[in-house]
């Protein structure tokens, strides 16, 4: 199972069993627990405080084929990413960033909802391969 654990300052992934609420963890002691389902994988989100979100909001997670986590993030239009994943790269000037295709390519999404009401719309796990330096997709 992988394991969200969020509050409002920080986050981490790790796969293992459920946590339970009142249980220590690097981003505070466990006050919530929320469950999502999909085809492949279930999700345990493990909140130590309430989260600030959008109605629509969804939480993705890019994972290599050796359940690695390759990186994490909110979607507020409710979508995963698809085809070649970006890295950023400053531009220098002022805030702007370039986009750099990374290495790896969504291959399969596994798109997990809530069991009981939600948090999130849903937590979709985007199972990605290493593509190399092709050209981007």
């Amino acid at each position: 199972m992988l394991i969200v654990y969020l509050s409002n300052d920080g986050e981490a992934i790790e796969w293992g069993d459920a946590p339970s609420v009142g249980d220590a963890s690097t981003v505070g002691t466990i006050a919530s627990l929320e469950f999502y389902k999909g085809e492949l994988e279930t999700v345990c989100i493990a909140f130590a405080e309430p989260v600030i979100h959008d109605d629509e909001e969804t939480f993705n997670v890019q994972i290599a084929p050796d359940h690695s986590v390759i990186t994490y993030g909110f979607s507020m239009i409710g979508r995963p990413p698809t085809g070649r994943l970006m890295d950023y790269e400053p531009t220098g000037d002022g805030d702007g960033m370039k986009a750099i295709p990374s290495s790896w390519y969504v291959d399969t999404v596994d798109t997990c909802t809530p069991l009981e009401t939600g948090t999130y719309k849903a937590v979709h796990l985007c199972h990605c391969v290493n593509v190399g330096q092709l050209a981007a997709a």
